[in-house]
């Protein structure tokens, strides 16, 4: 079924859903080894990599093998665990057939497909096809370790699909060699040392907890030296389509508030302060809380409820299919949320459209808060044929629910074997982290020269296409529903935050 949220969904011969765990084929009964160099592991930046990368692809694979040194019998043990908490069919050692093999650094193992992966700093290494590179590794920081992750998640992924008879060219293509600066988001080496203390002074408004927002909440709890006060939002609960994607959720997570559980990721200088209620409900309340707000909905509802709360500064992260952006809106200066968002379409037209189900029967069961029938089903069928068939599971439960959580958003697969269904935690988790790598850079002194506002204020980066990367910047677009050109509005914004805006007041 075709998913044509564009604003949420670009195309890549392939289209996302949030799957369900019993629904995801957990990528089809393939082995992943994960492994490392004893002297890298003992360092910070490799124990993140590796206990990363094992959280990543965890939430695609169904097996995974933790095969370290006996000296490295407790991390092991660590890491088998985080592996069968987070969904995978995991132990130690060595299996017979190995698929992928992960090393963090240089490894004796070898598999039909290896990936090697190190970080320097800002700055994340990859290698893939056991074209082992001895890489440096003499600036401790967790950003590029977290990355190099990433990457590495997101090669094995695509060997996964490749060998599971997927036609698709980009299943083919992996770097031989690869490096990216988180520093400057580009594909280099360009690197500076990392701050010795971190304070954000700026309280931070996090508003959403769902993949971006998870992967922003880790990456955050990664960082050393980290001073900063962050207030989650978010009203949900996690639930099994949260396992696939989002790096704090875990079996035992299951049902909790999400906010509640980013509070957990609290550490003695970083004070994460849940607000498990939506946005709007505390909306007139949150003040000079709006200063910096770091969004991750993924709704143009949210979005413009955000935006029109006019916050003087706004971090935004965002995934389409594979493909993961990062926006930062400064509202003088460049597109806000609603030049960037425009729709055409409301949410229940778009509903329709997905779904097959007329607009008036949608309007009315989203009124109502109703449930999904075998009405709603049969015209399901009617329109999407055989593929609407396991929607007829849903009948009784929310309407509403059944959209957002069965409809919106799973990435669908064509192989030989036909369709499956598999997750690509990896994808957000860019997003969530190179968000956390903005706000860093924002609010230190020694690195404001980096900062994406201060050069372009939009990134996109395709993980499976890891290098092209599109950056630029947006400028305002003179049909935005909140009309932001106007130099009425320009100075309502310049009020609030008691700065000169470059235009004549409004008597």
């Amino acid at each position: 079924m075709r998913n044509l949220a564009d604003s949420r969904h670009n195309r890549t011969e392939l289209f996302v859903k949030e799957c369900k765990v019993e629904d995801s084929d957990k990528f089809f009964s393939r082995t992943v080894v994960v492994t490392g160099d004893e002297k890298l592991l003992a360092t910070d930046n490799g124990k993140i990599m590796i206990k990363t990368v094992t959280n990543l692809t965890s939430r695609f694979t169904d097996r995974i093998y933790i095969s370290l040194t006996d000296s490295q019998s407790a991390l092991q043990a660590e890491l088998v665990d985080l592996a069968l908490k987070a969904g995978a069919e995991s132990s130690s050692g060595i299996p017979e057939k190995i698929d992928v093999v992960i090393s963090i650094g240089n490894s004796s193992i070898r598999g039909d497909f290896g990936i090697n992966i190190n970080s320097d700093g800002w700055v994340s290494y990859l290698s893939c096809n056991n074209n082992v590179n001895v890489f440096e590794n003499s600036m401790q920081n967790s950003i590029g370790a977290m990355g190099a992750s990433c990457f590495a998640s997101a090669e094995a992924f695509k060997r996964m699909v490749e060998i599971s008879g997927c036609e698709q060219k980009w299943a083919k293509k992996h770097p031989k060699n690869f490096t990216y600066s988180f520093l400057t988001n580009s594909l280099s080496k360009d690197n500076a040392p990392f701050p010795n203390d971190v304070k954000i002074n700026e309280d931070v408004l996090l508003v959403g907890v769902g993949a971006v927002g998870s992967g922003f909440v880790y990456a955050l709890s990664q960082i050393k030296n980290l001073t900063a006060t962050i207030d989650a939002i978010d009203d949900d609960a996690f639930d099994d389509t949260s396992l696939n994607r989002c790096p704090i959720c875990f079996k035992e997570k299951l049902g909790q508030n999400k906010a509640k559980v980013a509070e957990e990721y609290s550490t003695e200088s970083l004070q994460i302060k849940s607000q498990p209620v939506k946005f709007n409900e505390i909306q007139d309340k949150l003040g000079s809380k709006l200063s910096l707000v770091v969004s991750t909905v993924d709704n143009n509802e949210a979005r413009y409820q955000i935006q029109s709360s006019l916050p003087k500064l706004i971090f935004h992260g965002a995934t389409g299919q594979s493909v993961a952006n990062v926006s930062i809106i400064k509202f003088l200066e460049n597109a806000c949320f609603c030049c960037i968002y425009q729709s055409n379409s409301s949410r229940e037209e778009v509903i329709s459209h997905e779904m097959g189900i007329p607009v008036t029967e949608v309007k009315k069961a989203l009124e109502n808060n109703a449930k999904f029938t075998e009405e709603h089903f049969a015209l399901m069928k009617e329109k999407f044929g055989a593929q609407a068939d396991k929607f007829q599971k849903f009948v009784g439960l929310s309407f509403d629910d059944v959209y957002k959580k069965e409809v919106c958003g799973k990435m669908e697969i064509k192989t030989k074997d036909g369709t499956k269904s598999s997750s690509v935690s990896f994808v957000s988790f860019f997003s969530g982290l190179s968000l956390a790598a903005e706000l860093i850079k924002f609010s230190s002194d020694t690195l404001q020269q980096y900062p994406m506002n201060t050069r372009k204020d939009f990134l996109r980066l395709n993980l499976l296409f890891p290098e092209t990367i599109i950056f630029e910047r947006r400028p305002k677009d003179p049909n935005c529903s909140l009309n932001c050109s106007l130099d009425a509005i320009k100075n309502v914004y310049s009020k609030k935050w008691n700065i000169f805006s470059g235009v004549d007041p409004v008597c």
